[in-house]
């Protein structure tokens, strides 16, 4: 109900650590579909965040083989990003997180120069 210009561009970035729950799947699935309908110029995105390894410290972290790790709950979110005509992904370092949401709102052709003006 939000009150978007027709031509703006809507942006969604759903961030969770855990599902939607399944009761709710068919509702939430229209919502967004309805949203994200190539004419309303809508996208939903989907950041999993897992709690379990928020503890592991960065340097540990990024030593490991992401392509090892599990998500248990991952592809529940990949299924919301998919129905919102947009990208899910986990984060593993919380200080990727601002880049990503803006890159997720911007477009990845922006993700260079986002990556240089934070690092200021």
């Amino acid at each position: 109900k939000l009150l978007w210009r027709k031509e703006a561009q809507k942006v969604i970035v759903v961030i969770g650590d855990a599902p939607y729950h399944p009761e709710n799947e068919k509702l939430l699935f229209e919502v967004v579909k309805k949203f994200a309908k190539p004419e309303n110029r809508g996208v939903v995105h989907a950041i999993y965040t897992d709690p379990n390894r928020m503890g592991e410290s960065v340097s540990f972290r990024k030593g490991r083989d992401a392509g090892a790790v599990q998500f248990p709950f991952f592809e529940r979110f990949k299924e919301l990003a998919e129905v919102g005509r947009g990208r899910a992904i986990t984060i593993e370092d919380t200080e990727m997180l601002i880049t990503e949401i803006l890159v997720l709102s911007f477009g990845e052709q922006w993700r260079a120069e986002l990556e240089a003006r934070l690092k200021r």
